[in-house]
C-alpha cells in the first residue's frame, strides 16, 4: 500500500511542478515572441503538430497575436498564418501539418488574397453576416470511396488563384465553406502523400448554395513529397468519441512478445481473469476483430485471443453502449480489436520476432505483408507461437455437515505447452468508381499438451492430522481449428447513399482428451488406484449474411437501416470411461453424452442521426431480433426449444457546452444468450473432486444500460452509469457429495443484478519528456437471489486504478511504466481479493526500419487470482498463481518502399514518432 501511495504522490507532485513550468513559459512568451511561438500556440490549443525546417519561423511578430489565436478555430488559425506570413500549410494526416514558404509565382495572388479576407483577431466573437453571401460544400474521398477526414480544402478564385477561404474536412470527409461572395471559384484539396486535386471551375450566385462534385484523392508515394519527410503523430493513449472509447496501444512497448489478452489490461475498465474478460466489472463482453464478431463461446474466444500476438493490434475500442447497428448480444458491451493495416502503395512487409520468459520460455514469429496498386489491394499476415507456461493452484475447503464436517487441502501444479498459428489473407478490388468487392480468409489453429499433478489431503476439523490422501496425475492433449471466409461489397447509390453487404462462413473444431491416474490412500496403508478417461469434443458451423443501407437526407439527417440473418449448428460429445482390471475401458453412461444445438437469429434495425442547431448531436435507433433455438441430448432424448422476439432501443445525445466542454447521454438495451456449453446438461470432469455441468433450462438475460459522459478538451472524461440485468445467469460452486467433499460448478438464472458505475480518465503531458494517463473506475454491485435452498444478498463497492506513464528520452528511446490496482470484487457467492501489478517496457528505434522493444510484466509478482467461496455449508479459499512475471523482448524489421528521410523540426516533437510504428 505504501508503494502505491508514494507512486500517486509522485504523480501529483510532478503535475504541480508542470503547471508552474507552463506558467513560467507563458511569461517568457510575452517578452520574446516569434512566428514559431504563434505556431506552437495553435499546436497546443488544437492538439496538432506542425512540421517545418529549422529557422523558418524565427522572425519576430506582434505579441498581441498570441493572446488572440486561441479564439480562432483550427482552420481559421491556419488561414491566418497563410495570409499574413506567406506560408503554405498542408495536412499530413489530420494531426500533422507541413509548413513551407509560398512559391514566388504565387506571391502576387497571395497579396490580393490577403486583402480579400483576414480574420478579425480583436473580436472574433462578432461574425460577419451577409445574407447575400452563399456557401460551398462537398465531400473528399479516396479512390476506393472511403471518406477522408482532416483534409485541407481551399476555395480559390478563378481570376488569380488567390485563396478565399480554407476549411478542414470532418471525420466523414465533409466540408462546408460559408459567407462566400458571388464569383467564379474552384476548390483545391490537398494532403501530404495524396497530392493536390482541383475541382472544375464553377459560378456561385448571390446567396446561393453550391455542392461541389465529390473529389477523389489518389494516393502517391508518401516518401517522395515534402523533401521526403514523413511523420506519424503519437496519438494520446485514450481518446473519447461519441459512442466509444479508443485506446491506442500500437506504440506501447508493453506489447512486446505478448498476446492480445496481455495488452487488454491497458484498456480502462477491462479485466482478464483466467481468460474471462469483463468490462466495467460486468461479464457478457462481445469480442470483435476489425468489426467482425468472434461468434464462439467465451472459453473458445479466450483460446483465440491467447493465440494472437499483441503486436498485431493498433487500437482497442470499448463500446459500452452500442448503437442499433450492432448485434444486441453482450450486456457489458463490445470490445473491438483493430489490427494494423498498411495504406502505402506498392509492396511492403514487416517481420516480427518475440521472446518471453518467466519460468518457461515462449516464442512468437510473424510477418505482415501488403501490396497496393491501382484498383487492387492484397494483404496478409502469418504468426506462429510456441509457449510453455506453469501455474500453481491451492484450495482449502471446509464443509460442515451432520457428520461433524470435513476439511481438505488441494494443491495443483500444471505445465502447459502450446503451439499455435494464425493467418489472414484478403483482397479488395475496385470494380468501378461506385462498386468495390473484397474477400478475407482467416485461420487460427492451436495444439496444447498438459501435465498436471494434484495432491489432496483430508483431515478432520480442529485437527492437523492427515486422515487420507488422493494423488491425481492428468495428461491432456487439446486441439482447436478455426477457419472462416468473408465476402463483402460496397456500392455507392447516388450522391449520398451506399449499400454494404457482408457474408461469413466459419467452421470450428476442438478436442480435449484427458487421462487421469488417481491413487487413494488412508492411514491404514490401504490404497486404491484408478485410471479414468474424459474426452470432450465440439464442432461448430456458422453462416451469417447482412446488408446495410445508409442515406444522407435533407438538413444533415442520416438514415441507416439493415437486416441480418445467422444460422449456427453445433455438436458436442463428452465421453467418460473407466479402466477395468483387464485393461479394457468401460463407458460410464451417467457421464457420457452427445448434445446437438441449432440456433437461428434474424434481425433488422433502423437508425437516425442528426443535429439540433450547431452544438447538439442526436442518434436514435431500434433493433428487433427473433431468436429460435433447439437442443437435444442424443443420449437421453431430452430436448430444449425456445422461440422469442425482442426489441432493443438505443439513444445518444451529445451537446457541446462550449469549445472545451461536452456533455453526453446514452441508453441501450442488450441481451445475453447462454453459450452452447452452458445448455449441455452433462458432466465435464476436471478432477476426482470437481466437475462442471450446464443447464438446459437457462433463459437469456437482458440488460438496460444508462450512461452520462462529460468531456473536457479531450483530456478529461467523466462517466457515470447504471445498469440492471434481469434473468441474470452465472456459474457458482456448491457441494455435490458431502461424504467426499466433492464440489461442482453449475449455472442458474437469478432475478436481477444491479450495477452502478463511475469512471474518470485524465491524460496530460506533464513535461515534453513525460506523458501520463490515469483511469479510476468505481463499481457498486449487488446480487440478491435464491441459490439452491439459500438466499444470497451480497453487495460491494470496488475500485480499479490504472496509471500509464510514457517517458521519452529522445526520438529513438522511450520507456513505459504501467501500474494497475484492482480492489476486492464480488461474484455469485464468491469474493475475489485485491491485486496489483507493475509493468515496465522500453522501446528503441535504431533506424526507420529496425525497432526493438522489451520489458518486464508484473515486476513484483503480485498479480495473483485468489479469494473465497461461501455458500451454505461450503466455505473454501482459492489461490491461482500463473506465470505472470515475464521478461519480454521483440524485434521488428520493415522492408519494401523508401524509408529514409532527412531530419526536420517538429513544433512539439515529444508527441511525434517516426513512421514505422
Amino acid at each position: 500500500m505504501t508503494l502505491r501511495i508514494k507512486f500517486l504522490m509522485l504523480n501529483i507532485l510532478f503535475a504541480s511542478f508542470s503547471v508552474a513550468q507552463v506558467k513560467k513559459s507563458d511569461s517568457i512568451q510575452q517578452d520574446s515572441v516569434t512566428l514559431g511561438t504563434a505556431v506552437e500556440k495553435i499546436s497546443k490549443v488544437h492538439k496538432v503538430n506542425f512540421l517545418y525546417e529549422d529557422g523558418m519561423l524565427d522572425s519576430s511578430i506582434d505579441s498581441k497575436i498570441i493572446s488572440s489565436l486561441d479564439r480562432l478555430s483550427l482552420s481559421e488559425g491556419i488561414k491566418y498564418l497563410e495570409m499574413h506570413f506567406g506560408l503554405e500549410i498542408k495536412s499530413v494526416d489530420g494531426q500533422n501539418f507541413s509548413i513551407s514558404k509560398k512559391k514566388k509565382q504565387d506571391s502576387g495572388s497571395f497579396q490580393k488574397d490577403k486583402n480579400a479576407y483576414s480574420p478579425q483577431l480583436v473580436d472574433q466573437r462578432k461574425p460577419l453576416v451577409n445574407t447575400l453571401n452563399g456557401e460551398v460544400y462537398g465531400k473528399i474521398l479516396t479512390e476506393s470511396e472511403e471518406p477522408l477526414g482532416f483534409i485541407t480544402v481551399s476555395l480559390r478564385s478563378v481570376i488569380d488563384s488567390g485563396i478565399v477561404k480554407v476549411d478542414i474536412t470532418d471525420e466523414s470527409g465533409n466540408y462546408q465553406l460559408q459567407q462566400i461572395p458571388k464569383g467564379e471559384y474552384f476548390l483545391e484539396a490537398s494532403m501530404v502523400g495524396m497530392g493536390i486535386v482541383n475541382s472544375k471551375a464553377f459560378l456561385l450566385l448571390e446567396g446561393a448554395s453550391f455542392q461541389v462534385p465529390e473529389i477523389f484523392l489518389k494516393e502517391i508515394s508518401r516518401f517522395n513529397v515534402l523533401d521526403e519527410v514523413v511523420v506519424t503523430a503519437k496519438k494520446p493513449l485514450v481518446e473519447r468519441k461519441i459512442d466509444r472509447t479508443v485506446v491506442n496501444v500500437e506504440n506501447t512497448s508493453l506489447s512486446a512478445g505478448g498476446t492480445i489478452n496481455d495488452i487488454l489490461k491497458i484498456a480502462p475498465g477491462v479485466s482478464v481473469d483466467d481468460g474471462k474478460i469483463s468490462l466495467r466489472g460486468k461479464k457478457g463482453v462481445i469480442v470483435m476483430v476489425d468489426d467482425r464478431r468472434m461468434n464462439l463461446s467465451s472459453s473458445d474466444v479466450a483460446r483465440m485471443l491467447e493465440n494472437m500476438p499483441a503486436e498485431q493490434v493498433r487500437q482497442i475500442e470499448l463500446i459500452t453502449n452500442p448503437s442499433a447497428k450492432y448485434d444486441a448480444e453482450g450486456g457489458a458491451g463490445i470490445i473491438n480489436i483493430v489490427t494494423k493495416k498498411n495504406i502505402n502503395t506498392g509492396f511492403s512487409a514487416t517481420l516480427v520476432s518475440g521472446f518471453r520468459i518467466g519460468t518457461e520460455p515462449k516464442f512468437n514469429e510473424g510477418i505482415n505483408m501488403n501490396f497496393r496498386k491501382n484498383k487492387v489491394n492484397l494483404f496478409g499476415n502469418y504468426n506462429y507461437s510456441n509457449n510453455r507456461n506453469i501455474s500453481e493452484y491451492i484450495s482449502d475447503k471446509d464443509i460442515s455437515n451432520e457428520g461433524g464436517g470435513l476439511f481438505y487441502n488441494q494443491t495443483g501444479n500444471t505445465l502447459v505447452r502450446r503451439i499455435g498459428s494464425n493467418a489472414r489473407a484478403g483482397m479488395d478490388y475496385h470494380l468501378t468508381d461506385n462498386h468495390t468487392i473484397g474477400f478475407l480468409l482467416t485461420m487460427n489453429n492451436g495444439r496444447a499438451l498438459t501435465d498436471e499433478v494434484q495432491d489432496i489431503n483430508y483431515r478432520k476439523p480442529m485437527t492437523t492430522l492427515i486422515d487420507s490422501t488422493v494423488k491425481s496425475n492428468n495428461r491432456g492433449r487439446s486441439t482447436f481449428d478455426m477457419y472462416s471466409m468473408n465476402l463483402n461489397s460496397r456500392h455507392k447509390l447516388g450522391e449520398k447513399g451506399e449499400l454494404l453487404f457482408n457474408a461469413d462462413y466459419l467452421t470450428y473444431k476442438a478436442g480435449d482428451p484427458n487421462t487421469y491416474n488417481n491413487v487413494y490412500s488412508n492411514l491404514n496403508g490401504n490404497t486404491l488406484e484408478e485410471n479414468v478417461f474424459n474426452s470432450s469434443s465440439s464442432s461448430i458451423k456458422l453462416l451469417t449474411a447482412k446488408m446495410d443501407y445508409s442515406k444522407e437526407l435533407h438538413k444533415g439527417i442520416r438514415f441507416d437501416a439493415g437486416v441480418k440473418t445467422s444460422f449456427s449448428s453445433s455438436s458436442s460429445d463428452i465421453k467418460f470411461e473407466r479402466e477395468l482390471k483387464t485393461g479394457e475401458r468401460e463407458v460410464d453412461p451417467l457421464r457420457t453424452n452427445a448434445f446437438d444445438y441449432d440456433e437461428y437469429i434474424n434481425s433488422a434495425y433502423l437508425n437516425l442521426y442528426g443535429k439540433l442547431g450547431e452544438n447538439t448531436e442526436w442518434q436514435v435507433g431500434l433493433r428487433g431480433e427473433n431468436t429460435k433455438y433447439n437442443g437435444v441430448s442424443l443420449t437421453t432424448g431430452e430436448r430444449i426449444d425456445r422461440n422469442y422476439f425482442q426489441l432493443f432501443p438505443s439513444l445518444f445525445l451529445l451537446h457541446k457546452l462550449n469549445k472545451a466542454n461536452e456533455l453526453g447521454f446514452s441508453y441501450g438495451r442488450r441481451i445475453g444468450r447462454p453459450d452452447y456449453a452452458d445448455l449441455n446438461p452433462f458432466i465435464d470432469y476436471s478432477s476426482p473432486l470437481f466437475y462442471t455441468q450446464g443447464n438446459p433450462t437457462l433463459l437469456p438475460e437482458t440488460t438496460d444500460n444508462y450512461e452520462v459522459n462529460y468531456t473536457y478538451v479531450q483530456k478529461l472524461n467523466l462517466s457515470v452509469g447504471f445498469s440492471r440485468t434481469n434473468n441474470y445467469f452465472n456459474y457458482f460452486t456448491s457441494i455435490s457429495d458431502p461424504a467426499t467433499g466433492a464440489t461442482k460448478q453449475t449455472v442458474e438464472n437469478f432475478k436481477h443484478y444491479d450495477s452502478w458505475f463511475a469512471g474518470l480518465n485524465y491524460g496530460e503531458d506533464l513535461f515534453k519528456w513525460w506523458d501520463i494517463n490515469g483511469n479510476i473506475n468505481v463499481y457498486h454491485n449487488r446480487f440478491q437471489a435464491p441459490i439452491l435452498e439459500y438466499f444470497v444478498d451480497m453487495k460491494m463497492t470496488s475500485v480499479d486504478l490504472n496509471i500509464f506513464n510514457t517517458f521519452k528520452l529522445s526520438d529513438k528511446l522511450s520507456f513505459d511504466l504501467l501500474g494497475i490496482y484492482r480492489s476486492p470484487k464480488l461474484g455469485i457467492a464468491r469474493r475475489i481479493d485485491s491485486r496489483y501489478s507493475v509493468d515496465f517496457g522500453a522501446r528503441y528505434r535504431f533506424n526507420e526500419r529496425f525497432l526493438i522493444r522489451g520489458g518486464v510484466t508484473d515486476i513484483f509478482y503480485t498479480d495473483i487470482n485468489k479469494g473465497t467461496n461461501n455458500l451454505g455449508n461450503l466455505y473454501s479459499t482459492f489461490y491461482n498463481r500463473n506465470e505472470n512475471r515475464r521478461f519480454n523482448i521483440s524485434l521488428s524489421y520493415r522492408f519494401g518502399g523508401k524509408l529514409n528521410a532527412p531530419k526536420k523540426k517538429l513544433s512539439n516533437e515529444d508527441e511525434v514518432d517516426r513512421i514505422g510504428n
